[in-house]
Formats: structure tokens, C-alpha cells, sequence
């Protein structure tokens, strides 16, 4: 690899995203109508895919309800839009709304899904608008660039945003992977600060002691192997495919696989059951991800 030990460069997270849309191209619009499966875990199933989006949901609709309301021409643009659900919701709050994403398949889905929104297949650094936005959002997805590009990317929404118009970012500040490029909450304030925006708001989220200690133990393994292994946007996104759907797949390994997501959805209950007393208790550093809101200047 050409960017460090354990991380992808640019080529190789386009790469990756590539793939990605390969893997996990086909969606259960009934059980799984957002595509949570495609684009939050790659491969893991809906439910606790939705686990973990009610958390963005919630801290999304709390720095949004800070967004000024919309008037007859403001436009809204979600970066990283996938299956469409952040577009959606700007739509329905009253905005012109673009959904970018560099993955083809969901934005043509997206385009006969909901005809009322604009969707484009592109990279924010290469996206051209006709016109500027009022705001722009974006769930998980700066954090998939290479470091060497979150700065481009972050002085891009400044040059297509409109004077005071708004950004509302859900992004990691604390695992780091093979295409996760995680920064603290301190670092992503800078990088917008120093592209001309100001910080509003900030919100952690996402506790999940019982979860994340369980995938903690789970994932050493895996990452270990995969260094031995050399790590590619393959490699990396094969570990994630059900074996359930391939009938090459071993019995041992569909067993493993059903162990393996009994204790998840065990750990899931145990946290949603404690969420009450446990998300108080935990101090900030704990939290995996964290929602900003930030105004241009």
C-alpha cells in the first residue's frame, strides 16, 4: 500500500467504494428500505445497522432543528447521500435538495425512488453546482478520505456554500482503519475553522459499551489477519460478506457467522437496555462519533 502501513490512499478508497457497490449493490427495500446494509456496516444485517442510525438520527435532527428554516429557494445538498435517507428529510423540511455519492448504482436507484430530488454521481472534490447551498450535510463520509483530501473536500463546501449558510457534519473522532481516517473533535473543528466556517454546535454520540467492547475482541482477529494478509479494498470488504448468501460457503463458517451475531444482538440489548443509566456515566472520550454544526463566515 502507498499511504501508510494499514490505510488506504485516495486510488484505494475509490477503490474500495467501488467494490463496495459490487459486494452489497443489492437492497431489501422491504426489510431494509434506507440501505443501512449498504451504507453504514457493509454486510450486517438491518436491525442492527438500525441500531446504530437511530443514534445519527437523533443528534441529525438536533442540530438541524438550530438550521434556519428554509425559504422559497433555499437549496440543501447531502454529500455521501446513498440510499437517499438525509435527502430525504432535507427535502421534507422545505429544501431544493442534490444528493452526491460516488456509488452509481444507488444514485440511479435514488433517481427513480424520488424524482422530486437532484442526485449526481461524483466526488465532492470534482462536483460542479449550478448554484450555491444554504446547507450541506454529510453522515460518515469525510472521514473515508485520505487525510491529504479531508481539507480539500472541507474548503470545497466552503466555496459552494452560500455567506452564513450551514454545514451539519456526523463524523468519526475515534476508531481509525483500513479507509476510516478518523480525527478528534478538536481536529475537525480546525480543519473547518481554518476554511472560513465558524462552530455552532457539537453533540457526541453513539455509547455502545457492551457493543464495542464485544466487536473489539471480535475485529483483533480479523485485523490481524488482513495485515498478514495485506490489506486491499477486496480483502478488507470480503471479510464483511455473508457467507449465508454463498453456497461455497462451509457450514463451520454460516455456524460462526450465527454465533458471531447471536452475541452481537445480545450486546445490542444489553446496551439499549442500559442506554438510560449508561450514556450519562460515560465520559466524552468514550464516544465514537459526534455531530457539528458549523456557519460559514
Amino acid at each position: 500500500m502507498s499511504s501508510s502501513a494499514d490505510q488506504f490512499n485516495w486510488k484505494e478508497v475509490r477503490k474500495f467504494w467501488e467494490t463496495h457497490s459490487a459486494l452489497f449493490a443489492q437492497i431489501d427495500d422491504g426489510a431494509d428500505p434506507d440501505a443501512l446494509a449498504n451504507v453504514c456496516h457493509p454486510g450486517a444485517p438491518a436491525w442492527l445497522n438500525d441500531y446504530y442510525a437511530r443514534f445519527q438520527r437523533q443528534v441529525y435532527s438536533a442540530l438541524f432543528h438550530r438550521v434556519p428554516p428554509p425559504t422559497g429557494d433555499s437549496r440543501a445538498l447531502e454529500v455521501g447521500c446513498g440510499a437517499g435517507r438525509w435527502c430525504r428529510f432535507l427535502a421534507a423540511a422545505g429544501f431544493k435538495t442534490t444528493g452526491v455519492d460516488l456509488q452509481p448504482h444507488l444514485v440511479e436507484r435514488n433517481r427513480k425512488r424520488y424524482p422530486h430530488i437532484e442526485f449526481v454521481c461524483s466526488a465532492i472534490q470534482d462536483f460542479q453546482p449550478t448554484d450555491r447551498f444554504d446547507v450541506i450535510s454529510h453522515v460518515t463520509v469525510i472521514q473515508h478520505i485520505p487525510k491529504d483530501q479531508q481539507l480539500i473536500a472541507i474548503r470545497r463546501f466552503r466555496e459552494i456554500l452560500k455567506p452564513g449558510g450551514h454545514v451539519l457534519a456526523l463524523e468519526n473522532v475515534h476508531d481509525r482503519g483500513t479507509h476510516v481516517f478518523a480525527n478528534r473533535v478538536a481536529e475537525w473543528t480546525r480543519m473547518f475553522e481554518t476554511s472560513g466556517f465558524r462552530r455552532i454546535a457539537v453533540r457526541r454520540y453513539d455509547y455502545s459499551p457492551f457493543h464495542r467492547s464485544l466487536m473489539t475482541v471480535r475485529e483483533l482477529g480479523s485485523f490481524l489477519w488482513r495485515r498478514r494478509a495485506s490489506a486491499t479494498p477486496e480483502t478488507y470488504l470480503h471479510t464483511f460478506d455473508d457467507p449465508n448468501k454463498s453456497r461455497k460457503a462451509s457450514v463451520l463458517r454460516r455456524t460462526a457467522r450465527a454465533v458471531d451475531l447471536t452475541f452481537q444482538r445480545v450486546a445490542v440489548a444489553c446496551d439499549t437496555a442500559a442506554e438510560a443509566t449508561l450514556i450519562p456515566l460515560n465520559p466524552p472520550f468514550s464516544c465514537v462519533h459526534c455531530g457539528f454544526l458549523f456557519r460559514a463566515v
